[in-house]
């Protein structure tokens, strides 16, 4: 019976993830963590995770284990910290969603008082199957980049008497100088735009 309550929470070090089914399996070393003596493997361990968030933690993460019963057969995990990834510092009530800093250079996104950062970590961010995207800024959008692109239309003042870039700058082609004499005419621009 003692043996039983003294199972019931264990910890382990993480060695291999199966994440392509419904729920994680985990295999976990427990024993004498930082050697190999003395360890012992356990396959199979349910990882209960989160409603609408999953991760992948890298090898050696830190597992906390729960034991039903005490029964080392029902093991699940509950809790996982890689400590080498975990952001430090952090103010109180701040929150940060991470990726290991070892495999994308430590990307993330963080909620601190005031300001919502997003660090790509020089990687990539995209927006994806969106119908619209809008952004609400009582002061101001800045864009630090030497370029900008799309791949449709400028659209200005899009809530009133709306103008088009592509309808200004069609309208620049079209338009003709008059010359020298009041019947002279210049003709359309020479140069795109």
């Amino acid at each position: 019976m003692m043996s039983r309550i003294l199972n019931l929470i264990g910890r382990g070090r993480l060695t291999l993830v199966k994440d392509d089914k419904d729920v994680q399996r985990l295999q976990i070393s427990e024993g004498n963590t930082g050697s190999d003596e003395g360890e012992s493997l356990t396959d199979d361990i349910a990882m209960i995770g989160l409603f609408g968030l999953s991760s992948n933690a890298p090898e050696k993460t830190e597992v906390v284990l729960l034991r039903l019963g005490g029964d080392r057969s029902q093991t699940i995990a509950i809790g996982a910290n890689h400590r080498p990834s975990r952001p430090t510092n952090l103010a109180p009530g701040d929150t940060m969603l991470y990726r290991a800093k070892d495999s994308a250079r430590g990307a993330y996104i963080w909620l601190k008082d005031g300001v919502l950062q997003i660090d790509a970590a020089a990687g990539d961010v995209m927006v994806q199957n969106a119908a619209t995207v809008t952004v609400k800024a009582s002061t101001k959008v800045r864009l630090e980049t030497p370029t900008v692109e799309t791949t449709g239309d400028f659209v200005s003042r899009c809530d009133g008497t709306s103008v088009s870039l592509n309808a200004l700058r069609d309208a620049y082609h079209l338009h003709k100088h008059t010359g020298g004499t009041i019947s002279g005419n210049t003709g359309a621009t020479d140069h795109d735009v």
